[in-house]
């Protein structure tokens, strides 16, 4: 477990790298999520706090059929155009 306090957005960008490597493969971003405390949530940074919400958001959407695969890469690609993802995340979270 790695707290949420000290995910970096490195962390993030290479969960979603991985998830999206060579297809689709969600398992490597649930087990990531999976992964998180958020016990520390109080001390983690804001835009951290929403890109993973948003993530586990979209994750739980896809897991229940309510977000198409095609929307589901879309929104972790656009997570990894932008060099600070949190400062864009209200733009793909839409």
């Amino acid at each position: 477990m790695i707290q949420i306090d000290r995910v970096t957005d490195r962390q993030i960008a290479t969960a979603v790298r991985r998830t999206l490597r060579s297809g689709l493969h969600a398992d490597i971003l649930r087990d990531f999520l999976a992964g998180i405390d958020w016990s520390t949530r109080a001390t983690a940074r804001p835009g951290t706090i929403a890109t993973l919400s948003n993530l586990e958001g979209w994750t739980t959407a896809f897991d229940e059929g309510d977000l198409p695969e095609s929307q589901f890469v879309s929104r972790l690609s656009a997570l990894l155009q932008f060099p600070k993802t949190r400062q864009h995340l209200s733009q793909v979270s839409q």
